[in-house]
């Protein structure tokens, strides 16, 4: 008996252990070669550590001068949620967590200038409603968001280069590719302090924005959304037995991503 109970004890032991999420290391290298920040990942092989719960891979570089970080994903749910709801990446040199400077790039067509993405104008064909939508993501892709304890401020990419920071995002052969280079130290006139020298471990935090679920709420009802879209009948109506897994694809959709790394610098 006892050593059934033993075995037991060992056993939920072994299942809370393995339920426990870690936070997961990714080692810095030396970048062997310059690094052009275009949204294309060409100076990143064998670089990449997989995050298998959330399906993305990242990578990072650094040397004296400044941090390299890719973020890529093949998942389409994933995809979708960081150009409708944006991304933000918190750069914390304490490596506790503290969101206390974050790069919101992109800002995500929901949150993009308040616009109603479901503007009545893009309504029409499915092939016109598209091209439009592509148009207006193209100027999303130009404004960039720096947080940081003195408050936000917003930046276009096309006209600056805010604080040294470059950043690039692009969708090819089925892949979303994002790169970003910051300085190892904030410059002097920038609005944010911090300094990633002389520390061998910080946190990177990645996250989405949130859908705010009252305004699409209000949306649905007032007739915001075109038939068939996100809103309307053709997601959350009643019809058939398909509604159901259309409305958890929704939901789905709805939940932010939020994850950490450990991420030990290059010497």
């Amino acid at each position: 008996m006892n050593r059934i109970k033993n075995f037991a004890y060992v056993f939920l032991s072994a299942i809370v252990i393995s339920g426990c999420t870690s936070v997961q290391l990714i080692n810095s290298k030396l970048p062997e070669q310059n690094i052009e920040i275009d949204g294309l990942d060409n100076e990143w092989s064998g670089s990449y550590t997989f995050i298998e719960d959330e399906k993305v891979v990242i990578g990072a570089k650094n040397d004296n001068e400044y941090l390299y970080l890719v973020f890529k994903t093949m998942d389409k749910q994933i995809k979708q949620k960081v150009l409708s709801n944006g991304l933000i990446i918190w750069i914390d040199p304490e490596a506790d967590k503290e969101k206390k400077f974050g790069i919101h790039y992109p800002v995500g067509m929901m949150l993009w200038g308040n616009m109603q993405i479901y503007d009545p104008a893009d309504w029409g064909d499915p092939a016109e409603r598209e091209q439009k939508l592509k148009e207006k993501s193209k100027l999303m892709l130009k404004e960039m968001g720096i947080i940081s304890p003195y408050g936000r401020s917003e930046f276009d990419l096309s006209m600056n280069n805010p604080f040294g920071i470059e950043i690039a995002l692009k969708d090819t052969t089925g892949a979303l590719v994002y790169e970003m280079k910051i300085p190892m130290v904030s410059p002097e006139e920038s609005m944010y302090s911090y300094t990633l020298l002389h520390t061998s471990q910080i946190k990177i935090g990645i996250e989405t924005g949130e859908v705010d679920k009252g305004e699409m709420r209000s949306q649905r009802s007032g007739g915001g959304m075109p038939s068939g879209g996100m809103g309307g009948g053709g997601m959350m109506g009643k019809k058939g037995g398909k509604q159901g897994g259309k409305s958890g694809a929704m939901r789905n959709m709805m939940e932010p991503i939020k994850f950490w790394v450990d991420l030990h610098l290059a010497d």
